[in-house]
């Protein structure tokens, strides 16, 4: 995955949903 100036929002995204996923 290529990471740019648009690419944090991503990855802040995709952080949040491997979390809410190793919570449940």
């Amino acid at each position: 995955m290529v990471t740019d100036g648009t690419g944090t929002m991503e990855l802040v995204f995709f952080k949040g949903i491997k979390w809410m996923y190793e919570k449940l």
